[in-house]
């Protein structure tokens, strides 16, 4: 028996001089805390695929800005309420700081009848909405390599501006007052700045928030005159009124279109 233990521990002994179990106990400790910590920093670097193509869009509201106006001048944000803006986009991830891309969108506000159209509404019935058709360049600079990735940007590009005004007078006051229809279409340069982050929801799949200030340069005006019964005259403002300039903010879902690509 004792003959047999001799030659078990001799075995033993042999196999770690021989490189069998050559691995130390901090080494094996020190090698299997690595793991795991490799792994989350693979996933941090490759939060964003470099070399995908995204496709999405974004959904939001837009605030319309009286920039460029001032004392009694008339101001989009005068004649115009906050409304909706909804965004198709792609961008490309070339790096892990750097994406381009473009994208379509749609803006639609309503009247703000508080401030300019009150008046008319008295007097029989109105109707006017803002719109605009955007399509623009893109440029992001995303900051940190987590899943959640903060960027600032810019964007460039042109507006399909779209003002529809209707005013109809009712029977008791046909005739004292104008009745007033017209509908402008306008093209125009846009540029402007955008903040917000991106948040990795899934292997090819991104969530955003993003928002954006977006200047339109200052375009001529057409005025209208509508005259009241008190023979005061309500002076409708065609076109921009100076501009439409806008806030937004906006949420939207954003999925890798290539299943290979580069981490």
């Amino acid at each position: 028996m004792t003959k047999i233990k001799n030659t078990a521990l001799a075995l033993l002994a042999l196999s770690f001089s021989s490189g069998s179990f050559a691995m130390s106990l901090p080494e094996l400790e020190t090698s299997t805390l690595r793991s795991p910590m490799a792994l989350m920093a693979h996933r941090q670097n490759t939060s964003f695929l470099v070399g995908q193509l995204y496709a999405g869009g974004h959904i939001g509201f837009a605030v319309p800005l009286g920039l460029g106006r001032g004392g009694d001048e008339l101001a989009f944000n005068d004649v115009a309420k906050t409304g909706f803006v909804v965004y198709a986009d792609v961008m490309k991830q070339l790096n892990q700081a750097i994406g381009l891309g473009g994208e379509v969108g749609y803006r639609r506000y309503g009247y703000n009848d508080k401030k300019t159209w009150g008046s008319l509404t008295r007097y029989g019935s109105f109707d006017a909405n803002y719109q605009a058709v955007d399509f623009n360049l893109t440029g992001r600079v995303f900051l940190g390599r987590q899943s959640i990735r903060p960027f600032i940007g810019v964007l460039v590009g042109g507006e399909v501006i779209i003002n529809d005004v209707d005013f109809a007078p009712s029977k008791q006051y046909a005739g004292a007052i104008n009745a007033t229809q017209y509908k402008t279409t306008n093209l125009s340069s846009a540029f402007g700045v955008m903040a917000g982050a991106y948040f990795k929801a899934g292997r090819r799949t991104l969530l955003s928030v993003q928002a954006r200030l977006n200047i339109v340069p200052q375009l001529k005006d057409g005025v209208i005159e509508v005259s009241q019964p008190n023979g005061d005259l309500q002076y409708i403002a065609q076109n921009q009124h100076g501009n439409q300039s806008n806030i937004s903010v906006t949420v939207g879902m954003h999925i890798g279109t290539q299943k290979n690509n580069k981490h």
